[in-house]
């Protein structure tokens, strides 16, 4: 199915946020509020789903899945307890992680990085593209940073692989 909504300024999901199809609300900024820590996904866009939102500041308080297309100007701030953000298709996007559990990142990122708290995890090889900045919060796993990564206040834990082939 789909569902246009270009008017809309705030899509606002209390619950879980499905997308199989075509959804676009592109004037409106994602507030997305589940605190279930059951839940697989609290936004996720299937393979052959499209969402399309506007450009702000998009809050996930989930896990994130995104195997469909993403068109998400501005920043999305993954918050709360943590999850699983996992991508088979690139994401653009700007990030910043301030969770207060573990986030754990697959798959790639082309946007600007930030963890500015909690955990961040990458145990199957995230890439992130864009700049990174990790200022707060623990890290580990295994990380392909392509661009230039700075290290400040960031916690490096656990088993650890960074390849890097920007300045570091």
């Amino acid at each position: 199915g789909s569902l246009t909504a270009p008017n809309a300024t705030t899509l606002l999901v209390g619950d879980n946020l499905y997308v199989s199809g075509v959804l676009s609300a592109s004037s409106a900024v994602l507030d997305e509020s589940n605190t279930n820590p059951g839940d697989n996904e609290a936004v996720a866009v299937f393979s052959g789903g499209t969402l399309t939102l506007g450009n702000g500041v998009h809050r996930i308080r989930g896990p994130f899945g995104m195997g469909g297309t993403l068109t998400m100007p501005g920043k999305i701030e993954f918050l709360g307890g943590g999850g699983v953000v996992s991508t088979t298709s690139p994401i653009s996007t700007d990030i910043d992680v301030n969770v207060t559990g573990t986030h754990d990142m697959r798959g790639t990122y082309s946007g600007t990085f930030r963890l500015l708290g909690g955990n961040m995890s990458s145990n199957f090889g995230a890439v992130l593209q864009g700049p990174a900045e990790l200022s707060g919060g623990t890290f580990g796993g295994v990380t392909h940073f392509h661009n230039d990564v700075t290290f400040s206040g960031t916690v490096v834990s656990g088993s650890v692989s960074i390849l890097s082939k920007g300045s570091w």
